[in-house]
């Protein structure tokens, strides 16, 4: 399950490059620049209102951030937790149609990262 969880939070924001170097010189982004660029690529595949744009910047934050925590922790369990929260608030902020379209990128994401072998670019 947890690996299930990992796997769409990756499928997820790996396409709008949270995972990417950051600044020069290789410092990484903060969990506030991850979101807004989560965000943004999320806007490009799905339209979202203001509202929406608004609230799911709030979301992928404080999940970047319990994120950053739960790494420097090595706490399995409350990354679980993360992912679990993340996607039902996500799911509340989304219409039905949204949401739908949401889990299909999850899923092409993820069919890509099996074909690459789970590589993924630095």
């Amino acid at each position: 399950m947890i690996k299930n969880i990992l796997i769409a939070m990756i499928a997820v924001l790996m396409p709008f490059g949270i995972f990417a170097q950051g600044q020069p010189g290789g410092t990484p982004p903060t969990p506030e620049q991850r979101a807004a660029k989560t965000v943004s690529g999320l806007s490009a595949q799905i339209t979202l209102t203001k509202v929406q744009q608004d609230s799911l910047t709030k979301i992928y934050t404080d999940f970047f951030r319990g994120m950053q925590k739960a790494r420097q922790n090595d706490d399995r369990e409350m990354i679980k937790k993360l992912g679990d929260t993340m996607d039902a608030r996500v799911k509340k902020n989304l219409t039905a149609a949204q949401y739908k379209d949401y889990q299909k990128l999850i899923e092409e994401e993820r069919a890509k990262r099996q074909q690459q072998g789970g590589q993924h670019p630095h």
